[in-house]
């Protein structure tokens, strides 16, 4: 069970990783576009399009990372009141709604990045290639869920995913 916790820690920490590296690519081309429309008045024409890739790149990349360090939206104004096995109980279907959702997202995604790659959709002005792209949102939606199912279903044995796993084991280790 710990290999497995491990192993999905190491991937939602790959993916950060991977977003936080298009994150800085995005962010420097900005400031060259910004540069470049101030100084000499002529602007990258493809910015828009590349940002707009990275950016939506960078969200959907960083998600698992999220999950699997609870680090996620929660509404827990009513749970919070609630006795712990009522909370237990609510947090397991919580569970299962979010892996739902997330199972939902990556195969209905998963079609239309297919189809995207199927008929070499290219952005507009740069001609870049639209489908690895795409691709993310899937890729995220399915290791979302594993995340979430992973994190549900290891939960009653005390092995947790993230990084409070990480510190649990620096911990136990000193």
């Amino acid at each position: 069970m710990k290999a497995v916790a491990w192993a999905v820690t190491w991937l939602t920490k790959l993916s950060l990783y991977a977003a936080a590296l298009i994150g800085a690519v995005m962010s420097t081309i900005v400031f060259v576009a910004v540069a470049l429309r101030y100084v000499f008045h002529s602007p990258l024409p493809f910015t828009d399009e590349i940002v707009g890739l990275f950016f939506s790149a960078v969200v959907f990349l960083a998600i698992p990372y999220l999950f699997a360090g609870d680090r996620n939206i929660k509404v827990a104004m009513v749970v919070e009141r609630l006795s712990p096995r009522w909370r237990s109980g609510v947090q397991f279907f919580s569970n299962l709604g979010i892996i739902v959702f997330f199972l939902l997202l990556g195969w209905l995604s998963f079609d239309f990045a297919a189809f995207s790659f199927a008929i070499s959709a290219r952005t507009d002005v740069a001609q870049l290639p639209v489908g690895p792209w795409m691709a993310l949102l899937p890729l995220s939606s399915f290791l979302t869920a594993l995340v979430v199912l992973v994190k549900t279903a290891f939960a009653p044995f005390g092995v947790e995913v993230g990084e409070r796993q990480e510190r649990l084991e620096e911990t136990l280790s000193e």
